[in-house]
């Protein structure tokens, strides 16, 4: 799926929406602890966010949330 980088001031809705269920279920199968894993779901959009002006390549922006959640793991 292609996703526009949204604009600065555009809320992540849209890009919660469409990503948080699949990236909570993969956080979930490597960390027991579902708590942990909300915790660590959060901490990846707020870096997404923190980051969206420096992604080059936001054509393919579920390899780059994968990363952070795997890093954050």
């Amino acid at each position: 799926m292609l996703l526009e980088r949204p604009a600065m001031d555009e809320p992540l809705n849209r890009v919660w929406d469409q990503y948080s269920r699949r990236l909570k279920a993969f956080i979930r199968n490597r960390v027991e602890d579902d708590v942990e894993a909300e915790d660590i779901l959060q901490e990846v959009f707020i870096r997404v966010h923190r980051h969206l002006c420096c992604q080059p390549d936001w054509s393919k922006p579920d390899g780059w949330f994968y990363q952070i959640a795997r890093n954050l793991i």
